[in-house]
């Protein structure tokens, strides 16, 4: 496997956000000129179109990345669902939430990236607690985001998200090794055992976002990285790069 671009060129991570519903027709149009049309799902509603628009934007950045060999190869399966490329160095996570989708790449280390629009966090005042102290602990300590207990609530549960897909272990597993199941008692930094380092992501549009490390994670520990906004320029620079 051999990567396109110089390793000058690209940075050990980065970040993608996705307007979904804006590069969607490009993204329809780009489909035979990047080779992809054979390791994609129909897409049947607005959900699933907008999934089928982030897996060819994230094939689109592959492509610039990747021998086009592995860049159009099916993904492997994988229990958690974090996506993975026969063949490639090159680690990948990719989030959706509504209109929005993103994604990261990381050439170091395992990446896991999870991205959330505001909403309600029904829960139990125990559960909330559990899942806050669980997002600050995989925060390297540093507090949540938020005024309401929903905002802090889901900020924490956007950085569990990214840890368990860094991690690979999923996030019913990291739940329970963090004493956020019920019946399992509250863990303590000393304790807490080999975790990613999680920042929090500044995103526009009240959108909430983490991305997470596993590793040594020198790209995160100078500050919260640069997330770019992927534009339809890319599909046409990955069609040129087949």
């Amino acid at each position: 496997m051999s990567i396109r671009d110089s390793s000058a060129a690209l940075p050990s991570l980065e970040l993608w956000l996705l307007d979904l519903d804006g590069i969607a027709d490009a993204a329809r149009m780009a489909i035979g000129e990047l080779g992809i049309s054979d390791v994609l799902p129909p897409a049947t509603g607005p959900e699933r179109h907008r999934r089928r628009t982030a897996h060819v934007a994230l094939r689109a950045l592959l492509l610039q990345r990747l021998d086009t060999a592995i860049a159009v190869h099916p993904f492997a399966p994988h229990p958690h669902g974090k996506p993975a490329i026969p063949g490639a160095t090159l680690e990948l996570s990719l989030s959706h939430s509504g209109a929005h989708a993103l994604i990261a790449l990381s050439r170091n280390d395992p990446v896991g990236a999870d991205l959330e629009a505001p909403r309600a966090m029904p829960m139990s005042e125990a559960r909330r607690e559990a899942v806050e102290r669980a997002g600050v602990l995989v925060g390297d300590g540093t507090p949540l985001s938020g005024d309401t207990g929903d905002a802090r609530a889901l900020a924490a549960w956007v950085r569990l998200e990214a840890a368990a897909k860094a991690t690979g272990e999923g996030i019913g597993r990291l739940l329970t090794r963090l004493g956020v199941r019920p019946g399992r008692p509250p863990v303590e930094a000393p304790t807490a055992g080999s975790l990613p380092f999680v920042r929090d992501l500044g995103l526009p549009g009240g959108l909430v976002g983490a991305v997470a490390l596993d590793g040594d994670a020198t790209a995160l520990r100078s500050g919260a990285p640069t997330v770019l906004a992927f534009t339809v320029e890319q599909f046409a620079r990955a069609a040129v790069c087949r």
